[in-house]
């Protein structure tokens, strides 16, 4: 064959590629683009480069030669980049456009690099390069060597194998490019020929690996190879010491030669046998690399499962004996659930790190459509790469990924998953072979069962526990009732004893007013102490009249707010001064800090000073004569650095609370201490009322949007370890911010 047929040879097969990418690429992406580029510019240096044989001085078609050949350079390194997802596109279109700027000035002032265009005089010929031409073959071969060992170290780090076996792939289809162009530059026709074979069977494997989204095994295919040379190996070197022992019995005795021979031969192919059996198992075990038996492992599960009812240890069971056949190092048992009309996979055992969250999959979506139509495993890269998934969400997307599992395997029964066996990578970094995904689909199958129990078992337990708490529930409330009846009889004590009081006063200080009047010896000073007398009385049976009705508008929610702009300062004086005489008299040390610096709020003056009023009147009621009452307040604020909210906090240095009744202390009607040791007195020490200061303290304060809420480490009369009633108050409330924010208010 003449050498100027090799380049309109390597012209047809691009030709032909070219038209088999037209056919098959069923949508014109990066990817497909870039290999039109490639394809199409390596045939028009294959078609330069036959014309340059017949015309090897024509200067013009050896410049566009050889830049051709860098730019077929520049197209595989964009394709590859896009094959591997790397997103180095910026990167790469900056050095590839000064490497070409690099070369055009080399080819303008220091000598050209013409002595390296392909079919020209011979490429590797080093004796005619000149400066220009070794950069361009040095700078090329670089760049081609870097941009193999790039792919090649991604296969390497890719995180599930059939990845790295696609990037594998392509390293090597890259590697037959490069040396078969490398071998077609060279103008000697044993050369040449070679090199458009390997360009042309590294550029179909390039659009193989474009085209299709499933590749052959590399490593497997390598590993079947080499057993099968082995293999071949052994039975030529039978019959070639058989050949070699025949032929030197014949001429050592040629009478009796043949039935030595014929007894050497059936010697021979018996120790063949024997050693032909010998290596399949090496091959099978450590090349091919699979040493057991499928019907061992499945009966050894299924009794392994059996009488497992824990989800947890089901899990581990199965993943300890599917790690040890395959080599695995994580997965997981994954629960599937309907919830909403959607399917709920929800991790329930595992090994390795897996995330423990849930994640809704549609039912009538890619995965489960997989499921229940084909009912085989799933690998993660069909998931990743193949179209019919692309539906699936980047939530769902990264949910997947961040379990890092290769395999799905549907735990299929009445045609419906409840369960997937989760698989991940092999620990030697190879793929699942077929007969490897028929193993773990007849494992699921056998899972069924135990899956079934196990999960029936789990929802015994969290009934039992349901029930569990159904009974502490019912149990509280019980308690809650008792609560409520004693509160009941309570109430009838104290409201009987807090009416009484004021109403026995009143008809006393009345008939002794009748009966010194009937007596002609009242005079009016005495006149005027009795109705004094009667008229306090009377003020303190409307006092407990009021705080009755209040905490029954607290209770239907029927209690209206008069809004105004005050400050917190006129509340606290308004609340302190009933109560500063009594403060003076038992020697209670008030004192106040950050009140005067606050902002306005937006509250019902009367009853939030009624509230704050009803907390320092129990501050005063519950601290030694003597002891101190600090009030204290801050601005708390928003993320926008904006006062939102008044922290106010009233302390006392009292007999504290116990924890237990840090909640019922506001409720109505709760006393601490033995109701039938009731002592009416709204500021002497342990004194007591209604018990409804504080309940309409919280109602108040709740009323404006706010939250109220005690710290005390205890309660003891003796050692008195005080009280902290903390009060947050927003500047605001949240109705009237509603008001001002809806569609309504704008418009006004």
């Amino acid at each position: 064959m003449s050498i100027s047929f090799i380049p309109l040879i390597a012209v047809a097969g691009f030709g032909l590629l070219i038209a088999l990418l037209v056919q098959y690429r069923e949508k014109w992406d990066v990817l497909g683009l870039w290999l039109m580029g490639f394809l199409g510019v390596s045939a028009v240096v294959s078609l330069i480069a036959a014309v340059l044989i017949a015309a090897p001085g024509n200067l013009w078609l050896r410049h566009t030669a050889t830049y051709g050949w860098a730019i077929s350079l520049i197209a595989l390194l964009f394709l590859t980049l896009a094959y591997g997802d790397w997103g180095w596109q910026r990167a790469a279109a900056i050095g590839m456009g000064g490497w070409l700027l690099l070369l055009v000035l080399i080819d303008s002032f220091a000598g050209g690099i013409m002595a390296v265009s392909p079919m020209a005089n011979g490429l590797v010929r080093f004796p005619q390069l000149n400066i220009g031409g070794l950069f361009f073959l040095l700078s090329w071969m670089a760049m081609a060597i870097s941009l193999v060992i790039l792919t090649l170290y991604s296969s390497a780090r890719a995180r599930l194998p059939l990845h790295a076996n696609r990037l594998l792939y392509w390293a090597g289809a890259l590697v037959l490019v490069f040396f078969g162009q490398l071998l077609f530059a060279v103008h000697e026709i044993k050369v040449s020929t070679p090199g458009v074979v390997l360009q042309l069977l590294g550029a179909g494997g390039l659009l193989y690996g474009v085209v299709s989204y499933h590749l052959f095994d590399v490593r497997g295919s390598a590993r079947r190879a080499l057993g099968y040379t082995l293999s071949t190996i052994l039975t030529a070197a039978v019959v070639i010491i058989a050949v070699l022992a025949a032929q030197a019995l014949a001429e050592s005795s040629p009478d009796g030669a043949l039935p030595t021979v014929v007894g050497l031969v059936l010697l021979l192919a018996a120790l063949h046998q024997l050693a032909q059996q010998w290596v399949d198992k090496f091959i099978t075990r450590f090349i091919i690399n699979r040493g057991y038996d499928p019907a061992v492992i499945v009966e050894t599960y299924a009794r392994a499962i059996g009488n497992i009812l824990d989800i947890e240890t089901l899990s581990t069971v199965a993943l300890g004996t599917i790690s040890g056949v395959l080599e695995i190092r994580r997965g997981g048992v994954m629960l599937v659930m309907e919830e909403n009309g959607a399917a709920l996979i929800q991790p329930a055992g595992s090994m390795g790190q897996i995330s423990g969250n849930p994640m809704s999959f549609p039912q009538d979506g890619p995965i489960f459509t997989h499921f229940t139509h084909k009912r085989q495993p799933l690998l993660q890269y069909n998931i990743d790469m193949l179209p019919e998934f692309r539906s699936l969400s980047q939530e769902q997307r990264q949910w997947l990924a961040r379990l890092q599992i290769d395999v799905y395997v549907p735990i299929m029964t009445k045609g419906l998953p409840i369960g997937i066996l989760a698989i991940g990578p092999k620990g030697s970094g190879e793929l699942y072979r077929s007969d490897e995904l028929q193993l773990l689909q007849t494992l699921a199958g056998q899972t069924v069962v135990a899956l079934t129990n196990a999960r029936l078992f789990d929802n015994m337990k969290k009934l039992n526990a349901e029930i569990q708490l159904l009974n502490q529930d019912l149990l509280r409330s019980n308690e809650r009732l008792q609560y409520m009846d004693q509160v009941k009889t309570d109430f009838i004590t104290i409201a009987s004893h807090e009416l009484r009081t004021p109403l026995t006063q009143i008809k006393g200080y009345t008939d002794i007013l009748d009966a010194m009047n009937e007596g002609g010896i009242l005079t009016p000073e005495e006149a005027n102490n009795l109705i004094g007398r009667i008229n306090k009385a009377t003020n303190q049976l409307e006092q407990v009249i009021s705080a009755m009705l209040d905490a029954s508008q607290i209770d239907v929610d029927a209690m209206s707010l008069n809004l105004t702009e005050i400050s917190l300062d006129t509340i606290l004086r308004v609340a302190i001064n009933p109560l500063a005489g009594a403060m003076r008299e038992r020697k209670l040390t008030l004192t106040v800090r950050g009140i005067r610096d606050l902002p306005f709020v937006t509250a019902d003056f009367q009853r939030l000073a009624q509230a704050i009023s009803n907390l320092l009147s129990n501050a005063v009621k519950f601290t030694p004569d003597g002891g101190r009452i600090t009030i204290s307040a801050n601005v708390i604020q928003d993320e926008n650095d904006q006062d939102r909210e008044i922290e106010l906090v009233v302390a006392d240095t009292g007999v504290g609370v116990d924890p237990r009744d840090q909640e019922l202390i506001f409720e109505k009607f709760f006393r601490a201490a033995d109701p039938q040791l009731h002592s009416t007195g709204s500021t002497k020490f342990m004194g007591a009322g209604p018990g409804l200061g504080l309940s309409l303290a919280r109602g108040i304060i709740e009323a404006h949007g706010g939250r109220i809420w005690v710290k005390s480490d205890g309660r003891d009369p003796v050692r008195c370890p005080g009280s902290q009633f903390h009060v947050i108050l927003p500047i605001r409330p949240p109705s009237m911010v509603a008001e001002q924010t809806s569609p309504a208010a704008a418009l006004i």
